[in-house]
């Protein structure tokens, strides 16, 4: 008996011993390895950190505009390694807030913003994140768009103040972005006790300050306890208020709700913290109303009769009822606009109002709202302008096979009725050929993308009897031809230039080249333009074999930085690609190297040349 109970005390204390093992296995498991997904409306920062605001369940995301995933190693992390914006239907997406401190990829009218800069911030879909060797900072936010491509990293660096570090924005392999027709530029973020960014100061590779996307020096801002941004100013060199390129010095958050998110009272201010009218829309006071899943379904502009008062006594006037709010119109003449949404957050309709809350026509051709529709995976299908008599301006229909485009079709409508075609796209299954027309006044433009959207063929016909046409320059159709690598990149894209008779033709008229060849060497980062013409391009230049024949017309070879983004100098090629002596200005050089300033104030821009003689 006794045996037994010793056999049974083992057992259990067997089991004992391994539920003890697996409980210690699953906690560790759950607190350091398994990946915890989490949904969030909003992003702040906090210590160098993305945080998500208003956490939201995944049925609550699909009736949103747009949300972002945290992924955290763990229950026990305290922050995530990686982050992505989705849309309403859970794919990701390139339509959100999150930009750059340097650049705002959603501001068309930033005009010192690098424009190819500013068309890659526009792809990025989702964030990397790496902590230092404490995990304790963000020491990188590395952005991808939809291919993983690196778009962008974002650098930090801890000083010896615990409240303070230094960014900058590098390429995937560490060397500086220059966002700007400026320097490459660094930030001096000095952050509060919560870990909230509330100064950013802008500087040079030199140290010297430089300005930011506001035209400002140096950036102040306020938040809400629960991290939200209430107010933002732009300032001088030496920290006092400055009116930036938006003619204003900053914004406040007059009113909002509790959680300081949805329905919120906006007012611009000057360098005095007085109201003001800010660029481009020209108001003072905006209104912004959203619905239940955090959409915007309103916005309207305001005034204020006496705009001598600072915006703390505007706070308190309007808050207890001194003052009230005057409706304001913008720069276009609408007091606002409402929106509307389907059950996925699409946008289906759209219309401008005035200052009584009637539909107010918002443009120069009278169309006072847009119509949409959506296929299942939240694809347009359907878009139909309406014009103040309810009759329609144009129509845009559309089909598409998973994500891509196969057909679309746009038709303007007259005031009497009639119908006439303006735009149609649609897939060719005996061409194996996107097709693609644009219709004007007496003409069509005629153009063909292979299954990768490469163009093939652009052309010009008429638009009675469909008969090739030519343009000025006495030229029909240009034809393309592409090599490519084992990864489908171009290495050589060849144009060659007909008139409507089908014979080789001047690129820019009599006299000019006929097909011009580039190569593309991703290794060297070299694109080589060759060019050629016959000896009389009017004659065709044909033998008595009827072969074409050609002479070396002009021929150059562009280098570029390692991102092809900077051209850093120019050769002359022959024929063949190889690089060729010029005689240019009294001297012979193989190679035009760039200079670059690197002006305090303008920062590195292109200023001249100098000719290097050897076979550089």
């Amino acid at each position: 008996m006794q045996a037994q109970r010793e056999k049974r005390r083992l057992r259990f204390a067997i089991f004992g011993i391994l539920a003890a093992i697996f409980l210690t296995a699953f906690v560790v498991w759950d607190g350091f390895f398994d990946v915890k997904v989490s949904r969030y409306s909003g992003i702040v920062k906090e210590n160098t950190w993305m945080k998500g605001f208003n956490e939201i369940s995944a049925e609550e995301a699909t009736h949103r505009t747009g949300h972002y995933v945290f992924y955290k190693m763990g229950r026990f992390a305290r922050y995530p390694f990686a982050v992505e914006a989705r849309d309403a239907y859970g794919e990701l997406t390139s339509n959100h807030t999150m930009s750059t401190y340097l650049v705002n990829h959603n501001d068309n009218t930033d005009d010192s913003a690098d424009e190819d800069i500013m068309e890659r911030l526009g792809t990025v879909v989702r964030w990397e994140l790496l902590a230092d060797a404490d995990g304790k900072y963000c020491v990188q936010e590395r952005a991808f768009d939809k291919d993983d491509n690196v778009i962008f990293c974002y650098n930090n660096t801890m000083t010896e103040d615990p409240s303070v570090f230094v960014s900058t924005y590098v390429n995937e392999v560490g060397f500086p972005i220059m966002m700007r027709d400026s320097c490459y530029i660094f930030l001096r973020t000095t952050m509060d006790e919560d870990g909230r960014e509330v100064l950013q100061e802008f500087y040079d590779d030199k140290g010297f300050p430089v300005t930011n996307k506001d035209g400002a020096f140096k950036t102040k801002k306020v938040y809400f306890d629960n991290g939200l941004q209430m107010a933002e100013a732009s300032l001088f060199i030496d920290g006092s208020p400055v009116i930036d390129r938006f003619g204003n010095c900053g914004w406040c958050v007059l009113e909002t709700t509790e959680d300081g998110f949805n329905n919120a009272l906006v007012v611009f201010y000057n360098d005095e913290f007085k109201p003001c009218r800010v660029k481009p829309d020209d108001v003072m006071f905006r209104k912004y109303e959203y619905d239940e899943h955090d959409r915007l379904i309103k916005q309207t502009d305001w005034k204020v009769e006496d705009s001598l008062y600072t915006v703390d006594d505007l706070a308190f006037y309007i808050k207890e009822g001194y003052m009230e709010l005057i409706p304001d119109v913008d720069n276009t003449g609408k007091h606002g606009f409402v929106i509307e949404y389907d059950d996925y957050a699409n946008n289906i309709s759209y219309h401008a109002i005035d200052v009584d809350g009637e539909i107010y026509r918002n443009d120069e051709h009278s169309i006072y709202e847009i119509k949409r529709e959506y296929d299942g995976k939240g694809n347009m299908i359907y878009e139909a302008a309406i014009d103040e008599n309810d009759l329609m301006f144009y129509v845009d229909s559309s089909r598409y096979e998973g994500d891509e485009l196969v057909y679309s079709k746009r038709f303007n409508v007259s005031a009497d009725g009639d119908t006439t075609l303006d735009y149609t796209y649609e897939w060719d299954p005996e061409k194996l050929r996107y097709v693609e027309k644009n219709y004007y006044y007496s003409y069509y433009s005629y153009k063909e993308y292979d299954a990768d959207k490469r163009m093939m063929k652009s052309a010009r016909f008429t638009i009675d009897g469909d008969l090739p046409e030519e343009d000025y320059d006495g030229m029909h159709s240009v034809i393309y031809n592409y090599d490519l690598d084992e990864e489908n990149r171009v290495l050589v894209v060849e144009e060659r230039y007909f008139d409507a008779d089908g014979f080789p033709c001047g690129y820019t008229g009599e006299g000019s080249y006929h097909r011009e060849k580039m190569i593309v060497d991703s290794v060297a980062h070299t694109k080589t333009i060759i060019r050629m013409t016959t000896p009389d391009i009017m004659s065709y230049g044909f033998d008595c074999n009827d072969t074409l024949t050609e002479t070396f017309y002009q021929g150059y070879m562009n280098h570029y930085d390692e991102d092809f983004e900077v051209k850093i100098a120019e050769s002359s090629v022959d024929e063949t690609g190889q690089k060729s002596r010029t005689y240019e200005n009294g001297s012979f050089y193989y190679t035009l190297r760039n200079i670059i300033s690197l002006c305090r104030s303008r920062g590195s821009e292109y200023v001249g040349y100098y000719a290097v003689n050897e076979f550089v």
